[in-house]
């Protein structure tokens, strides 16, 4: 399947809004005061006919629940900007 043709035909039919393609990424993440905990990372993908600053979002989910979200943007940048330390709070 070519995930990237399938978003723009999608894309073609009007009742269907803030189309994207989804990959899921599981690892363990360190956490500040120790130990490591299992987190999902969903990566969504609008497509190349979006502009670069906006065409990727992350979601992070703990084991525990926990989200963290996000900004959009460059596939470079969001990692590093996503708000890892909303998985730590009590």
């Amino acid at each position: 399947m070519d995930a990237t043709e399938a978003l723009r035909q999608l894309k073609r039919i009007p009742e269907l809004r803030e189309l994207c393609h989804k990959e899921v990424f599981e690892c363990y993440r360190d956490r500040p005061n120790g130990g490591s905990h299992k987190v999902v990372i969903e990566l969504l993908d609008a497509g190349p006919d979006e502009l670069p600053d906006s065409r990727y979002s992350a979601v992070a989910t703990s084991e525990d629940g926990k989200v963290a979200i996000g900004n959009r943007g460059r596939l470079e940048v969001i990692f590093l900007t996503l708000h890892w330390g909303d998985l730590d709070q009590p």
